[in-house]
């Protein structure tokens, strides 16, 4: 249990990295 908490925080790290990055592009282009 203990690791799948660290999975699922990894995963939402990643959609939030990916979110913040798209939208920075989307600001330069």
């Amino acid at each position: 249990m203990k690791y799948f908490s660290l999975f699922h925080s990894s995963i939402s790290l990643n959609i939030f990295f990916v979110f913040v990055t798209s939208s920075l592009f989307g600001q330069v282009l």
